[in-house]
């Protein structure tokens, strides 16, 4: 509890430790500055800044219905389940405890249930296109958690979903319904629906329960777990990608804009042209690309990349690292100026609980030039944002495994 608390506090002792400075985050300009300008188009930061506008966090797929589970013998759909359901518990992060509180959660769940061959059948036949879409081909598995029922005055406060080894992702099947309120991220809701409706994402990005006034809200979890294989099939599934909308400007953002994605040709020649980029700037010195998506305590190596990471990294064949940042605005200026000095420091919780206990810090190498596109959890002027308070199920033991941080993939020819 002490350290997660302390965590906001460490920025300053970060001013003052040079050894952890890895270098300094190349400004782009925004969507309307230089749009007639053909070099800008070449730019480095504002082509990355494309890439990552283009990424996907969600897709969703949807299916004609069918009886997905069965609990006793019995349909899902054609009984009360309340009665044979628990109250569900969550991870409160300041305290590192798991508890039932229904003033931030008010669900109730079932384990105890069958899955139909059907279902199996569904979700293996998905699992492609989510691997290609969301992990770069790098074959995932689904592992069934458990039921999820929302009744009238049911919800779940903004969380992300409790990091464990191996796990990348979360799979909701979400059963047909006549209820108001449900799941959101950010600006896009995903409520009632005729249809069987799967949504498979990252298990950084946050996203609530939004409450039920109507009806009740029953769904399925699969936990999404990495494999070390990749794909080369390709199966043809109609499906629809969301992108949070990325300003152009470091700030912490408030309720992520949420987007439909173009999935044209257009995507791929703008990648293309980025990995084309990366692999001649990485020639003079190592490259950090400051990544779209958050990673855990867990996931802090390249084979646990997501998208656009996993796919620019192994197509780019070029050398690569993970490691945690947090970025600092060291001009007190306005923010939307371009003069703005932003400083990348390395900040692993090994960093985190040396920086808290006072003790020295291992020194960092060459200072390095940085990109990247606004992400979740930036750093601006010595103010870390709000973290993410609350994590889905339960919380992990340390604080460190608790936590997705903001993440940098630093690039170079040589071996690191």
């Amino acid at each position: 509890m002490e350290t997660y608390i302390q965590i906001n506090k460490i920025l300053e002792d970060l001013k003052e430790a040079d050894q952890l400075k890895l270098g300094t985050l190349s400004y782009f300009p925004t969507d309307s500055d230089e749009e007639d300008d053909e070099e800008a188009e070449e730019d480095l930061p504002r082509l990355y800044h494309q890439v990552c506008q283009d990424a996907p966090f969600l897709i969703e797929i949807d299916l004609v219905p069918f009886t997905v589970a069965t609990v006793k013998g019995k349909p899902i759909e054609e009984q009360d389940l309340l009665p044979q359901a628990v109250p569900s518990a969550y991870g409160d992060l300041k305290e590192g405890t798991t508890k039932v509180n229904l003033d931030v959660r008010k669900a109730h769940e079932i384990k105890d249930v069958v899955i139909t061959p059907k279902m199996l059948q569904s979700v293996d036949g998905i699992l492609p296109c989510v691997s290609e879409q969301l992990f770069g081909d790098r074959k995932v598995r689904a592992v069934f958690d458990k039921v999820n029922l929302y009744s009238k005055g049911g919800f779940f406060q903004e969380h992300v979903d409790t990091p464990k080894v191996g796990r990348v992702g979360t799979l909701i099947v979400q059963l047909p319904g006549t209820y108001e309120g449900g799941l959101a991220f950010g600006s896009q809701h995903f409520g009632a629906s005729a249809k069987l409706k799967l949504l498979a994402f990252y298990g950084n990005c946050p996203h609530q329960i939004t409450p039920i006034t109507n009806g009740t809200r029953i769904s399925l979890t699969f936990h999404l777990l990495s494999t070390d294989s990749y794909q080369t099939e390709k199966v043809q599934v109609p499906y629809t990608l969301y992108g949070y909308e990325h300003s152009a400007r470091y700030v912490t953002p408030g309720v992520q804009k949420v987007r439909k994605l173009d999935t044209s040709k257009a995507r791929e020649i703008r990648i293309q042209r980025l990995i084309r980029q990366l692999q001649e700037n990485v020639k003079e010195q190592k490259l950090g690309l400051i990544l779209p998506n958050s990673y855990s305590n867990h996931e802090l190596n390249v084979n646990s990349l997501k998208n656009p990471e996993n796919y620019l990294y192994y197509t780019s064949k070029l050398q690569g690292q993970l490691i945690p940042i947090v970025i600092v605005q060291e001009t007190e200026i306005y923010q939307d100026s371009q003069d703005s000095n932003y400083q990348v420091f390395r900040c692993s919780p090994e960093d985190i609980d040396a920086l808290v206990a006072k003790k020295p810090v291992v020194p960092t190498g060459d200072p390095m030039q940085f990109i990247g596109c606004d992400t979740k959890g930036i750093v601006l002027k010595a103010d870390y944002g709000p973290y993410i308070e609350f994590t889905g199920n339960e919380s992990q033991i340390g604080w460190k495994n608790n936590l997705y941080f903001t993440t940098a993939l630093i690039l170079s020819e040589d071996c690191l």
